[in-house]
């Protein structure tokens, strides 16, 4: 006889403050230890096809994205975590790039670096002095300063990361969140999938009477492929605890920072507590408390009101 005796609250325990761990230098035994080693970068640039920076940070230990994810509160207004922040980058813009990685670091081979030649980083020097700081940029673009980790400290190492490789990494990711947010809306589900669609300039031909389920299909099979395929790398397992000399602790083996967000929108996703919503007004992607939340800022929300109301105005004096 099964128990049912217990009380189903709809939340999976768990906890990104201890189940995280972004580099895992192996010891001699061979287990894993959960040390984070993400880092930022500094003055990224484009030089030819790659986005150069300088790597910033203690040389031995990083941040953990994590704290950042479980630090961001549960509503419109509030500072973005770093999967939020990547996936309001736009693609047409390089600099939104540079700033992502001044402001989280490289999205995979943290632990490499490279020496630049004399020539390359006279480029570099010369183009990175016109940067903007990522706090300044996305002040500009998002309407306030993300999540940060501590600011990182130059190590005259390099980081260097190729523009295409960066954009359809994170393409991928956007329109993974993007759909798995229409998929949530508690409202018109096929209207959030066609806006998310238009944002990404994605096109999608379906017609007739099963038009509607067809679109809503393709868009849950696209995020669980996406999903479910970036998961695999990351199983759940038990190793040291750093902070005792005979306790253990459970860790996902994320290495990289693309892993590490996947990690959070599958929270995101299972916890189901505050969902992300994409502003109907710019379409700005925002964590909201709220079962019909809409816009991003009382700004987006008033803008959207007065549209109504001239459309309403106008509508009236047609008719008389």
């Amino acid at each position: 006889m099964v128990n049912r005796d217990y009380a189903y609250t709809g939340k999976l325990p768990l906890s990104p403050y201890s189940m995280f761990a972004v580099h895992s230098p192996r010891t001699r035994t061979g287990v894993d230890l959960p040390v984070p080693a993400q880092f930022r970068l500094v003055k990224t640039a484009l030089v030819g096809q790659d986005l150069i920076g300088e790597r910033g940070g203690d040389l031995d230990y990083g941040y953990n994205p994590f704290e950042l994810y479980g630090a961001a509160s549960h509503a419109r207004g509030q500072p973005l975590p770093p999967h939020l922040v990547f996936a309001s980058l736009d693609r047409t813009v390089v600099q939104d790039a540079c700033a992502f990685l001044d402001a989280y670091g490289p999205l995979e081979g943290t632990n490499q670096y490279d020496m630049l030649t004399a020539d390359c980083k006279s480029k570099w020097e010369e183009v990175s002095a016109q940067r903007n700081s990522p706090e300044e940029h996305f002040r500009a673009i998002l309407g306030q300063v993300p999540l940060l980790p501590p600011p990182p400290i130059p190590q005259d190492l390099y980081h260097c990361y190729n523009l295409k490789q960066f954009w359809e990494a994170q393409s991928r990711f956007e329109l993974a969140l993007r759909l798995s947010s229409a998929l949530n809306s508690p409202t018109d589900q096929l209207a959030e999938v066609q806006r998310a669609l238009r944002r990404m300039d994605e096109k999608w031909n379906f017609e007739g009477p099963n038009a509607e389920r067809s679109y809503i299909r393709r868009a849950q099979g696209l995020v669980f492929e996406t999903l479910n395929s970036s998961l695999q790398t990351m199983p759940p397992r038990v190793t040291r605890d750093l902070s005792s000399a005979t306790a253990i602790a459970g860790v996902w083996p994320c290495y990289a920072l693309l892993d590490a967000m996947y990690l959070m929108l599958f929270l995101d996703i299972a916890s189901r507590g505050a969902r992300i919503a994409q502003c109907e007004k710019c379409a700005r992607l925002f964590y909201t408390d709220r079962e019909k939340g809409k816009y991003c800022s009382t700004v987006c929300e008033n803008r959207a009101r007065a549209l109504r109301a001239y459309h309403r105005r106008r509508a009236t004096k047609e008719t008389t």
